[in-house]
């Protein structure tokens, strides 16, 4: 969509390790009515509160299975549901994400009111938005993983 405004929340920069100034993994993208998170560590959502981001995540991304990138998630769901969700919500990872939406179902036990959507990525796939695609690109980390480009519309004419 031309003119939207695109912001960027780095709520975790650490390691496998948190400490006691940085949490583990999860960035979060907002252009305008979507907001995406890429990776999703523990402490997400004390941060989302502390940038006053709220919990109203269209899609995750997840860049690989070790857990500092993915713990979040469960804490992040049940929140979801507590709040009254009713929104799907779509989890996009590289293979094995269909099991873990499967557990994230099973772990949770909630009565959610809103579905959680499980999409495979690989190196090449793509996700399009309105104004923009997020692309999957193969990362080099000892297990499958992904990194991710956002790459908004061309816009002609601005700069």
């Amino acid at each position: 969509m031309s003119g939207e405004t695109l912001h960027v929340y780095f709520l975790g920069t650490a390691g496998a390790l948190p400490t006691p100034q940085r949490n583990p993994p999860c960035i979060m993208i907002r252009h305008g009515s979507d907001t995406l998170l890429f990776d999703c560590g523990e402490g997400a959502q004390q941060q989302m509160m502390r940038a006053r981001c709220g919990f109203l995540v269209n899609a995750i991304f997840v860049t690989h299975w070790h857990a500092d990138h993915f713990l979040g998630i469960f804490g992040l769901v049940q929140t979801m549901s507590f709040n009254g969700r009713t929104e799907p919500l779509t989890i996009y990872g590289p293979e094995w994400i269909h099991e873990f939406v499967t557990t994230l179902r099973k772990v949770t036990r909630f009565n959610l009111k809103f579905t959680i959507d499980a999409v495979e990525l690989t190196h090449g796939s793509w996700v399009r938005f309105d104004g923009y695609t997020i692309t999957a690109f193969a990362v080099s980390h000892g297990m499958p993983a992904l990194g991710y480009s956002f790459e908004e519309d061309p816009r002609p004419g601005r700069f």
